[in-house]
């Protein structure tokens, strides 16, 4: 703990003394801001869109990225017989 020194104007003797204690409470005395209740349900509603808002987003994203556009004139429709499964995809690439 540190001590200060004083002087009296009268005697000119110095004294040793403790620094001034806080007031218990002192800083407690000032009222506390609260949110109203509508400010904290539109602060819940606009947070609560926004994660909505960017689920959307990334799932459809997700599902535009595992699409594939193919033109009507190549798809083969017939119906459905019996037998050996052939899949047949003609793709070029370069290696």
């Amino acid at each position: 703990m540190l001590l200060r020194t004083t002087t009296t104007p009268q005697s000119g003797e110095e004294t040793w003394s403790r620094p001034p204690l806080s007031i218990s409470g002192s800083g407690m005395d000032r009222p506390s801001t609260r949110r109203s209740r509508r400010a904290l349900r539109y602060t819940a509603l606009a947070t609560a869109t926004v994660v909505v808002g960017v689920l959307t987003y990334l799932i459809l994203h997700e599902l535009a990225m595992r699409s594939l556009v193919v033109e009507g004139n190549r798809v083969v429709i017939s119906t459905v017989t019996d037998g050996v499964f052939e899949d047949f995809i003609p793709l070029r690439g370069r290696v």
